[in-house]
Order: C-alpha cells, then structure tokens, then sequence
C-alpha cells in the first residue's frame, strides 16, 4: 500500500527480540516488512489480529502476554521493549 509506505518510513527491526516481534506482525498481517514504529490499529488490527499476536509471541518466548499489551503499546518497538522487560523480570 503506498499510503501506508508515504506516511511513515521503514525503521528496521534494531535487536533479536524486535526482530522477533515483526516477523510474528509480517505473518499476521501478511505483509512481506513492517517497521517498528508502524500503528497496529493503522494496519488493520483489532482484538482477533491481537490474540494471534500475543499467543505466537508467547509460544515463542514462552512468556504470557496480555492481549491488552498491543493496544497500551501499538507498535513493535514498544511490544519488544515490554518482553524485554518482562524477560528480565523472569530472568531477575
């Protein structure tokens, strides 16, 4: 969508767990890249696209997640910044 590529330049993934996080959007969304600062809502997401994120996440991670967490923090930069914290926690 060339709308969508004008409004808000691609910022690559920076870290394994950002990388982590887009891919799981880029299978969810069906899109081939998605830059972290880019707005689930703006994309098309909504609580079902939400709980197939969170749930693949968690499989992943093998954290639980909240749905809620991708409407408080719509973006993957901050998704990946909560499971960073969260892992740390665990971990700590």
């Amino acid at each position: 969508d060339r709308n969508r590529d004008c409004q808000i330049k691609y910022v690559a993934p920076t870290n394994e767990i950002e990388e982590l996080v887009a891919e799981v959007w880029q299978e969810v969304f069906s899109l081939e890249k998605i830059g972290i600062n880019e707005n689930f809502l703006e994309l098309g997401g909504h609580s079902l696209t939400a709980i197939k994120i969170v749930s693949r996440l968690a499989e992943q991670l093998d954290l639980t997640i909240p749905v809620s967490i991708i409407f408080e923090r719509p973006n993957i930069a901050e998704i990946a910044q909560y499971v960073e914290q969260r892992i740390l926690t665990e971990m700590g």
